[in-house]
This record gives structure tokens, sequence and C-alpha cells, in this order.
């Protein structure tokens, strides 16, 4: 029988059999980022997005595409407890790392890219951030439009903290030395480490003064707080900044 191009896109998706082939199949993949898609037959939004990912599982050769059908394998949703459909499981070394719900393909692709990079080159290269084995960036699940910072300067807005890579951008206060900073994600995060970055341009115009934050404070699922309201709530996790830990 003569493949078609439908069946050579279809061939870059594993079907998992059953639950144990699903997990094997996550394990042979080892360090490479495995994109799990979770369909049922009944649900347009899945077979409307099948086109789309089966043409991106050939772009991204070097993932594993990995599709779970409802049907076939009821006993994952069961136990993932997964009720809309299509759903994506990002999956490293064994570990689900995020996950993205709906049928967004422009969505889908950024993610494949922002977390297929091979583990140890979050090490190098010239992104002035370092992020941990096996981590990544969280800036793809932040919601821009519901974010905030009181009592920032209009001219250096919460925004320049999104783009870090220009020296022209910062944040900072607009009068007393302090900001309430409130980011909004797209989806249920862990978050394991923070980074503070300061723009050398900024170390120039301060020559020398404070340039960064010092005190931190961490609250985590609270959406309207001010600046009147945070003696009176649980911080989370506090820690001071020195000089060289900005330099």
């Amino acid at each position: 029988k003569e493949e078609t191009k439908e069946d050579e896109l279809k061939s870059k998706i594993v079907e998992a059999e059953d639950a144990l082939h699903y997990h094997q199949t996550i394990s042979v993949a080892g360090e490479g980022l495995v994109v799990v898609f979770f369909t049922a037959r009944w649900s347009d939004s899945s077979r409307f997005s099948l086109p789309g990912v089966e043409g991106l599982s050939v772009k991204h050769s070097d993932v594993l595409f990995l599709r779970v059908d409802a049907e076939k394998v009821p006993v994952l949703i069961t136990q993932y407890h997964i009720n809309a459909f299509p759903l994506f499981f990002f999956i490293r070394q064994g570990n689900k790392i995020f996950e993205l719900k709906g049928g967004n393909l422009m969505k889908l692709e950024e993610l494949i890219e922002q977390l297929k990079a091979p583990l140890d080159s979050f090490d190098k290269g010239s992104d002035p951030f370092h992020y941990p084995a096996g981590k990544t960036d969280l800036k793809p699940f932040i919601q821009r439009e519901s974010s905030n910072c009181l009592n920032a300067d209009p001219d250096h807005n919460l925004l320049n903290i999104f783009d870090h890579t220009t020296d022209t951008t910062w944040l900072q206060s607009v009068v007393d030395p302090q900001l309430l900073i409130y980011i909004s994600f797209s989806q249920p995060v862990k978050l394991h480490s923070l980074s503070f970055y300061t723009s050398k341009r900024l170390l120039d115009i301060m020559r020398g003064k404070a340039s960064g934050p010092k005190n931190i404070k961490l609250y985590i699922n609270k959406i309207n707080l001010d600046f009147s309201s945070l003696d009176t709530e649980e911080v989370v996790q506090s820690f001071k900044l020195t000089k060289s830990d900005l330099e």
C-alpha cells in the first residue's frame, strides 16, 4: 500500500495502546520533551486540533508526541482527572512541567519552542538568567493584561521586567522606594526560584547608589492587596538582597 501524506503525518504521533505503553513511551524519551495529546472522539475541538498537531509533530521531529484517546485508555483520563479536551501535557524526565488546555496551536508551538531546549542549555547563551536543570522561564504563562504594579513610575513600569534583552528598560518606583507587584498566570504554576537583573545602564545612571530591590516579601493567591493590608497578610517567604547579589 502506498503511504499517503496524511499517513506520513500521523506516523509522527505515537498512539498510546494502554497505560503501560504510555508510561514506557515517556520513560524511553529520557530528557527529551514529550508532548502528550489527550483527545476524545466526541470532542469537536480534538478533531479540529488533530491536523495542526500532526503538522507540529513533523516540524518538531526532536519532540516526542504521544496521543492518548479517552475511549481507548480511560484509566489515564480518570487518573489525571481530565474532563475537557483537547489537553496537552509537557513532560521532561518523567515529570509534568506544564499543561495547556484547549486547541490553541499557536500557543502550543510557543510552549514547544520554550520547553524543548536541552537541559544543559539553560546555563549557556546570552540570557542573563540561568535556569536550574529541568526548569524553565515562566514568562510565557504570565497574563500581562491582568498583572499590575502599585507605585510604579509610568516611564519605568511593570511591562519592562518582561523584557530583559535590553539595558534601556527597568522597573522603578515613582515616589517612595516601595513596589507592590501582582503577577497573574494563565494556569497554575510552581515557582522554583526568582532572578533579579540590574541594567548596566541603570548602574551608570545611579553611580553606585541603590539600583535594585533590597527587601523582598512573597505572597501567593492574593488578588486585592494594597500597601495598607500588607501587615495583616501572611508572608510566604521573605529575604534580603545585597549589592553583590545584583552584580
